[in-house]
């Protein structure tokens, strides 16, 4: 008797089971169409996916359809989005998809259907007619009034090669003589020449004692004095070191010279040359005749100075490639 009780009741539970089931299948809509069935080679038709009545509390969409950009003769020119509509409860879910073919004959559209799944993670079996596709030939016989074959029609031509190859030769001659000019318009290094004759210390040192000897203080012609030796001492800078110091300032001068007048005293004696110089120069100062023998005994001090260091770097120089 127990036994009998327990199978009903099993066989009750079955049947629930499988109700249940069959109303989760029967409850939702599944449906693939075509808005025509045939097309001619080329066209386009549209291809609409809709899933009805889903019920969020029971079950879930959880794949979408699936359709191939390329298969079975059936090329994806566009999809759109997926639509979603509720109505009370439920839910419709919606996706047009626009397709071509380009070869003719009757062809099954590659479509997976969606994947339905209730809230316990059941898979809940889903179906849907197969959607076929027509496709035509285009009937070209009712075009041949239309495209009739035409003769073959002589053309004028004229070969235009010569004038590239003219033109080429131009160019070529231009670019040929724009080199040329910039070439002649280039500025050519200046090459520096002497202005003196024999060696540039034993000159510069003859022209000091030749400017004492002109008593141009005594003369009142401090200015010429004062510029005839700034003129000597910058001629033995120029040749003596390549400097070009005959446009430079007193600062930019020493600049030049730096190397040349390492020790203090040396410098010193090269501020001080130049600051009495400039003084008689630009302020129009009036110095004495003891001031301007001191002024020439600086000067030659500093040439001095400046030979001296230039020897010892060739000697350095020399004993440095033995």
């Amino acid at each position: 008797m127990i036994y009998s009780c327990k199978k009903y009741r099993l066989r009750v539970l079955a049947v629930f089971l499988f109700v249940c089931i069959s109303q989760l299948g029967i409850a939702q809509n599944i449906s693939a169409k075509l808005d025509r069935e045939q097309i001619s080679l080329g066209e386009q038709v549209n291809l609409r996916l809709q899933v009805d009545n889903i019920d969020k509390d029971v079950m879930e969409v959880a794949e979408w359809f699936s359709v191939a950009d390329t298969g079975n003769h059936v090329e994806v020119i566009r999809r759109e989005k997926i639509d979603t509509v509720k109505n009370g409860n439920s839910f419709s879910y919606a996706q047009n998809i626009i397709l071509t073919s380009f070869d003719s004959g009757r062809w099954s559209v590659p479509i997976i259907l969606p994947s339905i799944t209730s809230q316990d993670g059941l898979a809940i079996p889903v179906q849907s007619d197969s959607v076929f596709l027509m496709v035509n030939s285009v009937d070209v016989s009712q075009l041949q009034d239309f495209h009739g074959i035409k003769e073959v029609v002589d053309v004028k031509y004229t070969d235009y090669t010569w004038l590239y190859y003219l033109a080429g030769v131009l160019i070529l001659l231009l670019l040929i003589l724009l080199v040329r000019k910039l070439l002649k318009n280039r500025k050519k290094k200046p090459v520096y020449t002497s202005a003196i004759k024999g060696p540039p210390l034993s000159w510069a040192l003859k022209q000091i004692e030749k400017l004492q000897q002109e008593n141009l203080i005594q003369q009142q012609k401090e200015t010429e004095y004062f510029t005839r030796l700034d003129t000597i001492c910058r001629t033995y800078y120029d040749e003596r070191t390549h400097a070009n110091t005959h446009y430079l300032t007193a600062r930019e001068t020493f600049e030049k010279l730096r190397r040349y007048l390492q020790e203090e005293k040396d410098r010193a004696s090269y501020y001080e040359l130049n600051r009495i110089n400039d003084a008689v120069k630009f302020a129009k100062y009036k110095p004495s005749q003891e001031q301007a023998d001191k002024a020439a005994s600086l000067a030659k001090e500093t040439l001095q100075t400046i030979e001296q260091q230039i020897l010892n770097e060739q000697n350095q120089k020399q004993q440095a490639k033995k």
